[in-house]
């Protein structure tokens, strides 16, 4: 599937959970290439539960539950803040209510 997205050629490329079912080394793989790529003038935008890897590769973090609204900032600042563990908690709590 990354495949055809870097086929079009576009400039910006949204992807939903692009290392899922890959293994550590490839998933790593993945993130550096798309990181490599965002270098070239590509916005990348990548739905992911992979936070420590998105972390390392990535520029910023858009925090979103479905409940309201969403939170942007840096990696750093918003795993510090503690931003990124409330909104996980609250993602974790609305999925077990279904």
């Amino acid at each position: 599937m990354i495949a055809r997205a870097l086929a079009q050629d576009t400039d910006l490329m949204i992807l939903d959970e692009p290392t899922a079912h890959l293994d550590l080394r490839n998933r790593v793989e993945v993130m550096d290439h798309l990181k490599e790529l965002s270098k070239s003038g590509k916005t990348i935008l990548i739905s992911t539960h992979e936070i420590a890897l998105a972390a390392e590769v990535c520029k910023e973090f858009w925090c979103m539950d479905g409940e309201r609204d969403f939170v942007t900032g840096t990696p750093s600042e918003l795993l510090k803040n503690g931003v990124v563990q409330e909104f996980l908690q609250v993602s974790q709590n609305l999925k077990a209510k279904k």
